[in-house]
């Protein structure tokens, strides 16, 4: 059976994904700084010329790879949070979701902050990292803000800087693992939100301190 032939548009798209597979695959053995274009094109069957048509250039594969890292991440911890059950099963849930699109988060966190000091030291690269911080920084906001509405209250702070600290944990909990594992049990991240959050069963309640407003 003949196969059926690619329009230009689909053949586009194919050529996207596959450069898109390559780059995760050099990226996560050689690291941003050490992987070359020549080395994801010839990875994915390409010339290099096949990636700068597609996406421009290096670092703006990456800023693709990350864009879809980060649309995964907005719908898979909405979904946790939409779920029906009990809101300490769901944050129990988010404790053990492990973000990235590579076969472990400690490969994706070590990735990323290499990228992020390459971001540092690139003012164009700085703004598009920013940006898109910013972005998740309001997706995780509406989330948290959700998580209290449910429960006819307010967030003891604004949500914005509640998102700042739930995302800062989880980063900073998964970088010290990757160093110290025996420092973060499994389940750290899920107890500490759930103080965050006053769901903490230990103390009945919000635990003291944690200020939470009743909507009236």
């Amino acid at each position: 059976m003949a196969r059926k032939r690619l329009s230009r548009e689909e053949r586009k798209a194919d050529t996207r994904e596959r450069l898109l597979a390559s780059a995760l695959v050099v990226f996560a053995r050689e690291g941003f700084e050490g992987a070359s274009v020549e080395e994801i094109a010839e990875e994915a069957g390409f010339s290099t010329g096949a990636v700068y048509s597609a996406f421009g250039g290096k670092q703006e594969l990456f800023f693709a790879l990350l864009d879809r890292c980060l649309d995964e991440e907005r719908r898979e911890l909405g979904e946790i949070f939409g779920r029906e059950e009990p809101l300490e099963a769901r944050i129990s849930a988010v404790g053990r979701w492990k973000p990235g699109p590579l076969e472990s988060e400690e490969q994706w966190r070590v990735l990323a902050t290499e990228f992020w000091l390459h971001a540092v030291r690139d003012p164009r690269a700085r703004s598009l990292l920013a940006e898109r911080q910013r972005r998740q920084r309001a997706a995780a906001a509406r989330l948290l803000e959700g998580t209290y509405r449910e429960r006819g209250l307010r967030p003891p702070v604004e949500a914005g800087l509640l998102a700042d600290a739930v995302i800062g944990m989880q980063i900073g909990m998964a970088m010290r693992a990757i160093v110290d594992p025996e420092a973060v049990p499994d389940g750290s991240y899920a107890r500490v939100l759930d103080v965050l959050l006053g769901t903490s069963g230990a103390s009945g309640g919000h635990p003291p301190g944690v200020g939470e407003e009743k909507i009236s």
